[in-house]
């Protein structure tokens, strides 16, 4: 998972909080009526301490991404590494995120095919790319 800010976090894992109220609330109201009723093992424990975690377990990978914004649109590409697929010369094609794009070269230079180029702005249904510079 992608936080943006330490803000955000806090109120996602809030809000994750909230939603495990209740089951909190069950496995503390179990324990209380295992003790009044005298009923005490160790493998009472294990078996609470099983449930617990396959609940927060369960709670995690289901509910959670219930409270990421959806991230759609093709603002969603900005930013982000594709790899030429048809030489750019100045228009070819590019794989982004294992989607291929009609794209436009913004240097207006050739770029061979395999090389990584960045994505600059959406223009229509092009994008306009550039590439990417090695580190050495």
């Amino acid at each position: 998972m992608m936080w943006i800010d330490d803000e955000r976090k806090r109120k996602y894992f809030l809000k994750f909080l909230l939603t495990l109220i209740d089951d909190i609330l069950v496995v503390v109201l179990l324990i209380f009526v295992l003790l009044y009723l005298n009923i005490y093992s160790i493998w009472v424990d294990i078996g609470i301490v099983i449930i617990v975690v396959c609940v927060l377990v369960f709670s995690t990978y289901v509910f959670l991404p219930q409270f990421k914004k959806p991230v759609v649109g093709p603002e969603v590409l900005n930013g982000l590494t594709g790899v030429v697929v048809e030489k750019l010369d100045p228009q070819g094609r590019v794989d982004v995120n294992g989607e291929i794009w009609t794209a436009v070269s913004s240097q207006g230079g050739c770029v061979e095919e395999g090389e990584k180029v960045l994505v600059e702005k959406i223009d229509g249904n092009k994008l306009v790319v550039r590439k990417e510079k090695t580190r050495m």
